[in-house]
């Protein structure tokens, strides 16, 4: 079985279209952020395999199910957790309006000297558009935004 490597948290946050067929006879499905209505792919699907294919993100779309699990927010640290949680509150009143409730991910990235960078990123057609990149230091609590001063 395969699935997108979308989160189950995005997939809620996407529609699904069935926009007709290709020159082969496959169903072509879009894929939109339902807050923005921006295409973030396009898929193929073969009705007599099932076999599905992605045309923005190729091959790099879809895994096996049983991998999905490692993407999970259930894998950060309690301090990368915490680390989020000020991201979030930053990002929501510091990023305007390309920050959309419940549209806009915030990813953990890697540590740096100590503090804790974070990817702020909404899907679209050509993969991610970057909002910002915050550096929160736990020590102070205080986040700082790469773009925003």
């Amino acid at each position: 079985m395969i699935k997108s490597k979308l989160s189950d948290e995005v997939m809620q946050r996407s529609s699904l279209r069935v926009n007709g067929t290709d020159e082969q006879g496959n169903y072509v499905v879009t894929q939109s952020n339902s807050a923005t209505t921006e295409v973030m792919e396009w898929y193929h699907v073969n009705p007599a395999t099932n076999e599905v294919t992605c045309e923005i993100l190729a091959d790099l779309c879809l895994e096996k199910e049983e991998s999905v699990a490692s993407t999970e927010p259930s894998e950060l640290t309690p301090d990368q957790s915490k680390a989020l949680q000020l991201a979030k509150e930053y990002a929501k009143q510091n990023l305007g309006p390309g920050y959309v409730e419940d549209s806009t991910f915030i990813s953990f990235d890697h540590e740096e000297e100590g503090k804790l960078v974070f990817q702020v990123y909404n899907l679209g057609a050509g993969g991610t558009q970057t909002l910002d990149w915050l550096t929160v230091d736990l020590d102070s609590n205080k986040v700082t935004g790469m773009f925003k001063k």
